[in-house]
């Protein structure tokens, strides 16, 4: 049986990697979400978080790609709709082989499901309200329509099944082609235009992760003991998600999100040098 700290640890290690290639290829990237979180209040890992992200901003992900078609280190794998054509969620993962992560809400999904990092892409967020709700909820439900059309079970921790079972069926009535491609255009529907804001339209928190485009610079912060990137916008972001970001959430809240069924290591071996 894995450990949360060992799976913890292994995700580490691919970060690292991640890390590494952004660092040789001049890629800018930053922790964002819970791992955010984790660097400021906890110097790493929430203790009970279960994953790793890490953001970029929509050209510099799209470089990081490109580089992990020629330059990615054998043990890793890339996952996104390119690769994998099971996969039904608009971001890439960057996966350890010979592993193994099962988690309920892939359904009877036929996605690969190794142990893996989050890489979020932030795309520019308009200044009208509307258009900001509009780019979010279409985007929205063209995915769940995909992840249905996938086989994932994306209504198994829902409170409007009816909503859910309604969805599943108009999935029918679409290609996985044109989902992906009204998704793919909504979350950049801004991307042609200046914008003071950016948004990560991917993460757990809806429309809330968003922070200043100047702050989407970076700067060194150690987490498990290696320096990683942290945006400058840290602060706002943070506040966006959390509100009081630094206040521990009651303890039966302090639970991980993925809810594994299977976690497998396979022979793996860890290889940082993190507190075990």
């Amino acid at each position: 049986m894995v450990s949360l700290r060992e799976l913890q640890l292994c995700q580490l290690d691919i970060a690292l990697e991640i890390r590494d290639i952004c660092e040789k290829y001049k890629i800018p990237y930053f922790l964002v979400g819970g791992t955010l979180l984790g660097t400021i209040r906890h110097g790493g890992f929430i203790p009970w978080d279960d994953d790793l992200d890490i953001g970029f901003l929509r050209e510099d992900y799209n470089r990081f790609i490109e580089v992990c078609k020629i330059d990615l280190p054998d043990s890793l794998f890339l996952q996104t709709w390119d690769t994998d054509e099971h996969y039904g969620l608009p971001f890439a993962k960057v996966m350890l082989k010979e592993t193994l992560y099962k988690q309920i809400e892939c359904g009877t999904s036929k996605a690969a499901d190794m142990i893996f990092v989050d890489l979020f892409p932030y795309d520019n967020m308009s200044s009208n309200i509307i258009k900001r709700k509009c780019q979010f909820y279409f985007g929205k439900t063209a995915e769940k329509l995909l992840l249905y059309k996938q086989g994932y079970a994306v209504w198994i921790y829902s409170k409007h099944r009816f909503l859910h079972r309604i969805l599943s069926l108009t999935s029918h009535l679409f290609t996985k082609e044109i989902l992906k491609k009204i998704v793919y255009n909504m979350q950049t529907m801004e991307n042609n235009v200046k914008t003071a804001q950016v948004i990560n339209l991917n993460g757990a928190y809806r429309d809330k992760e968003y922070m200043e485009f100047n702050g989407t610079k970076t700067k060194k912060m150690m987490f498990e003991g290696y320096e990683f990137n942290i945006p400058l916008g840290w602060e706002q972001l943070l506040k966006n998600m959390y509100g009081d970001y630094m206040k521990l959430p009651p303890e039966n809240e302090q639970v991980n999100k993925h809810k594994a069924t299977i976690i497998d290591m396979g022979r793996y071996q860890i290889r940082n040098s993190a507190t075990r």
